[in-house]
Parts: structure tokens; sequence; C-alpha cells
């Protein structure tokens, strides 16, 4: 009863709490206002075209002359791109010589004239060929575009809109491949002039305003390291993103540099125009002739300039100053710890680009966001939005904590003892323990996958089906087993799974950064490999208890199921939140000890519940 009426409580209170906006839904997929012209999804989004004009991100006031007719198409009713009208005549489309985000092609062409020396580019996140454009008015000879979403490639630039696009897409100096970004760079025997990506992102939590909860392989050390490799010696690294966006991606400079001897001082230069900020990384620094053109680029088109080797910076009073102070910072680890939002550089085992709110300031975030709503004013300083994910998850673990406690931990504390086994504490820890230590393994490697498979869903897929799999299989298999020596075989399996977290938190970077660039089948392959064993492994510690209590306690069964799934909920959000502030390897690493701690909790029980009796 009073588990019940705890129940109906936090019932009315959610109810009741939708003017704090805590569930409220802002974007629904596939409801837009705007006439739609094409629309289709596949397993992992779906792509919308609308009669709808897109205007230019960073195009300078310098610029009056006419605009080419676009339509918009998205990304899951949030990601934007244009897709613009063109004939064939490059004149068509001129404008985007003023744009900021083709700033990096002037370093080695000029519009409407042949290179003196040819050059090429690589785009990643080809979208509506905006940046293919781009390219082609600057006179690139060869330009890779790299495109994840295939129906974008095939349904919409190489069908439906191939007439209006101009066939961009088929251009013979335009060669696209459908592949993840980071994946095809890794792979790819070429070396660029010119690598660009201009405001691309993963946006699979997009439409939730779940930013911080997205892995983003191409924003991280490595990816910038695989980047620089991968340019020419004179070559540069465009990537353009909202202004405040770029102390992190400063940080990311510093830091691949550092790993490269360099100073990145010399090999950075940022420009920006409204909401939308440049960001040049050369492989060598800056020439004086190179800096003097991008000096005169900036007058000329009205770019503010943030940063640029030999110059002092614009000074504008705010939190874009802290660009410069970042670059030229004695300490650059002292600089991040003392500023407000986190902004030392993501890696591949914490590729969570957007997630800047520091620890200590969770909670904080958490309830003014909760009970104002996320549809706040977007602040200038670098960072300071897009908690929005952060809020989901704090809400969801608190809400898991409250339910667990309704509907389990209280039942049980009003539970008379003598109704319960002796060391029923112990039973349902190991089971507790169980829940956990599971969930932390296998949303790590979720993750963790998405960079070796290059899209949250083909990740999804592969795990939970090699993952449960494989558990489905090592109970299958050890049934027998389980029959004489259960006690034994939950103690082991505890071990060995606990020992396959650890190895797994320290070799799977390895193994990834190995394969990254491998075809996407065999990378299938091998993330099918290296989950089916494990899962084996993790499926002999909950049958192996289920029969041991069977025997010994099975009042306390339907109890040991609950807290198993009770913690299994709660180890789930735990995983993607111990990821966001410490990494994929602490939260295997936080599995292993789980499962360690389920293997002392065996050991520890009643010597005459240690073995099941055989069954024949």
């Amino acid at each position: 009863v009073v588990a019940q009426g705890g129940a109906l409580a936090l019932v009315v209170v959610i109810a009741g709490a939708s003017p704090l906006r805590l569930f409220s839904v802002s974007t629904t997929k596939g409801h837009e206002q705007h006439a739609v012209l094409f629309s289709k999804w596949n397993s992992f989004s779906r792509i919308g075209v609308y009669d709808q004009p897109y205007g230019a991100w960073s195009l300078s006031d310098r610029y009056t002359g006419p605009l080419p007719d676009t339509r918009l198409m998205d990304i899951d009713s949030a990601a934007g791109t244009q897709i613009l009208r063109f004939h064939g005549n490059l004149g068509e489309v001129s404008y985007l010589q003023y744009e900021l985000t083709a700033l990096g092609y002037r370093l080695y062409g000029t519009p409407g004239a042949r290179p003196a020396t040819p050059f090429s580019a690589l785009v990643i996140g080809t979208g509506g060929g905006r940046d293919l454009l781009s390219a082609l008015v600057f006179g690139a000879s060869w330009i890779d575009g790299v495109e994840i979403n295939p129906i974008i490639v095939n349904d919409v630039m190489r069908g439906r809109f191939k007439a209006y696009s101009g066939g961009v897409y088929d251009d013979p100096a335009v060669h696209v491949h459908v592949e993840d970004g980071r994946s095809f760079v890794r792979r790819s025997p070429r070396r660029y002039d010119v690598i660009q990506a201009s405001l691309v992102d993963t946006w699979a939590a997009t439409a939730a305003g779940a930013y911080t909860l997205t892995e983003n392989s191409l924003y991280t050390v490595e990816s910038f390291g695989d980047y620089l490799d991968h340019l020419t010696d004179r070559g540069v690294l465009s990537i353009s993103r909202w202004v405040f966006d770029g102390l992190r991606l400063i940080s990311l400079a510093q830091e691949a540099c550092a790993r490269r001897g360099l100073d990145a001082a010399g090999h950075l230069a940022i420009f920006q125009h409204e909401g939308v900020a440049t960001f040049l990384l050369k492989k060598t620094p800056f020439t004086a002739e190179e800096r003097a053109r991008l000096e005169q680029a900036a007058h000329d088109l009205h770019f503010t300039i943030l940063y640029l080797p030999g110059r002092p910076p614009d000074r504008l009073g705010d939190a874009r100053d802290d660009y410069a102070r970042l670059i030229l910072a004695p300490d650059r680890h002292a600089f991040y710890a003392q500023y407000a939002f986190d902004v030392s550089p993501t890696t591949d085992d914490r590729p969570f680009f957007f997630h800047t709110t520091r620890l200590r300031n969770h909670a904080f975030v958490a309830a003014v966001l909760g009970l104002f709503g996320r549809h706040v004013e977007r602040p200038s300083n670098p960072g300071a939005w897009a908690t929005g994910g952060l809020t989901a998850l704090i809400v969801l673990l608190v809400t898991s904590f409250v339910l667990v406690a309704l509907f389990v931990i209280g039942p049980l504390a009003l539970t008379a003892r003598r109704a319960l086994a002796p060391g029923w504490l112990t039973w349902l820890g190991y089971f507790a323990c169980l829940g956990a230590a599971f969930m932390l393994i296998e949303v790590a490697l979720l993750q963790r996958f998405v960079l070796l498979l290059g899209h949250p869903v083909y990740s999804l897929t592969v795990t939970l089906l090699s993952l449960l799999l494989g558990t489905g299989l090592g109970s299958l298999s050890s049934r027998r087993l389980l029959e004489t020596r259960a006690r034994r075989a939950a103690i082991v399996a505890c071990l060995a799974a606990a020992v396959v977290g650890v190895a797994w938190g320290s070799a799977l970077p390895s193994i990834i950064h190995i394969a990254i660039g491998w075809p996407l089948p065999v990378r299938l392959l091998t993330a099918v490999a290296l989950m089916l064993p494990a899962g084996m492994l993790m499926g002999i510690p909950l049958p192996a208890g289920v029969r041991i209590l069977s025997d010994a306690h099975p009042q306390l069964i339907p109890w040991a199921w609950g807290i198993n799934g009770a913690l299994s909920v709660v180890g789930a959000i735990l995983a993607v939140f111990i990821a966001m502030n410490w990494g994929f390897s602490v939260t295997l690493l936080c599995g292993a000890l789980l499962y360690v701690a389920a293997a002392a909790l065996t050991a520890t029980f009643p010597a005459r519940v240690i073995a099941a009796p055989a069954v024949h």
C-alpha cells in the first residue's frame, strides 16, 4: 500500500511538472510547416527537402549581387544544408568566394582563374554540394567528397535533385564517397592541400536537443592527427563551426600539434563573421605571404580576425578574446583548469565535443534548464549552451533512483525479515552488481564502437546483436556445468568478465586505431569477433546465480530478478554519465570492478548454499 501510494504521488508530481518543461516535446521527426518536396528514411536518419530558401551561413556583407535559388535539405528535421540551383556555370555561384567557410581556398586559388599550382581538396560532409562548389570556384583540380548518408548521395543529389544542382556530385573533378569521414581519411592514400569540414556533426541526438550526449569522432585529438597526416606539406585544415565551439577546437589543434612536436601558435589562424568562425590549421607554419593574403582577404570581406600569427588580434571585449589568450597562454593546461567551462581537448576515449559543463556544475545546470526550459538565449561564451542532453541525463538518473527506491528498496524494507532468507542482502547484492556491471560494459562498448563502425546505429545494432547472442550462447553452453559447479562457474565467469573489461579498456583504442581504416564489412566482422566471446563470458554469472538460488532460497528469485533489472536501468544511465566525464576506459573499469565485487559476494555465500545438488 505504501509503495502504491508513493508511486501515485510520483505520477502526480510528474504530471504536474509539465509547466517546468522537464518532459516537453520540442521537435517531432517528420513534422514540418513547409512544403515537403522529398523525404525518405533509412536506418539512422530521415532526409527531407523543402521548398524553402536557406540563407548563406557566413556571407560577407561586401557581396551585394544576386544569390541563386536554393532548397533546404535537412537531416532528422534539425541539421540543415543548402542545395543550390546550378546549371554548370561557376559564375552562377561565384558568391561563394565571399563566404567565410571558403577562406582556406584563398591560400591556393583565385576565383575565375586557373591556379598557378594545381591543388586538391577533401570535403567532409558534402550535403547539398555547397562546399564542393566552393572548391570548384577556386579551381581545385581534384576534390574528394565524403558523405555518410546514402540517401543524400543516391536519392537526392544523384537522383531527384541532380538536374536542380547541376550534377555537381558527378562533376569530372569531384569524387564522392558514401562513407564515414573519419574512416575515409584514415585509409585514404592521398594527401590534400585543403581538408574542409563546415558545421559537420553527428546528429543522432539532435532532435532531443541532446548535443552533449552525442559522440563525435570528427572532433578529437586523434582525428586532428589524422587530418594533419593527410595534408600535403603546404596543406591546411579548414573547420568552420559556431563561434561558441571555438575554444575546444583550439585545444584540439594545440594537443594534436604538441604530439607532433609543433607549436600551434604558428600554425593556426581564426576568422569570424556573424555567428560562424573558421579555423585554419596548417601542417607547416603560415608564411609571411600567406599571412598577408589572409589579412587582406579579411579586411576586404569585413571578417573579424580572432587570431593570426604575427598580428595582434582584434580586441572585441568579450569571450572571443579568449581565443588568442588560449593560443598564446604559456601554460594551456592552467588555462583549461581556470576556465569556467571544460574546453580541454576531447579524445577518442572521451569524444563528447559538445559536453563542456564541468562536473561540479552539473546539478546547477540541470536544475536551471529543467525549471526554465532549454530554449534560452545562446550566450557569447563558447560552449556555454547545448546542455539539454545533460539535463535529460540527470533527470533520467534521478528518476531511475526514485523508481528503484519505490518499487524495489521500499518493498524490501517493509518485508518481514522472516520472509526473507539468511544472507539475502548478499544474494541481492550479487544480482545488483551483475545488472549494473553488464550495462556499464555494454553501453561503454556501444559508444566505443561508434568510432569503429562510423555511426551510432551501426554500433547499436552490432553491439546488441553480438553481445546478446553471446550471452545466450554462454548461458546455453554452461547449462550442464551449472548443474554441478554453479558457484565455481559464477566466480570464474565474473573474474573473466572483469579481465575482459580491463583488457578492452586498454587494448580497444589500439585495435580501433588500426581497424578504423578498413572497409565497413570488415569492421563489422571485427566488432562481432570482439563481442561474441565476451558476451559468452558475461552470459554465465546470471543463470549460475539463479541456479544456486533456486535450490537454496527460491523465495528470493523474484527479488533477484527485480534488483537485477532495476540496476540494469541505473547502470545504463550511469555508463553515459561516467563516459561523458571520465571516458569509456573508466566506464569499462567500473564494470570490471563490479564483476569482481560479484565474484567476491559469491565466495562469501553461506556454506550450505555454496553448491547446488545435481539434477538427474
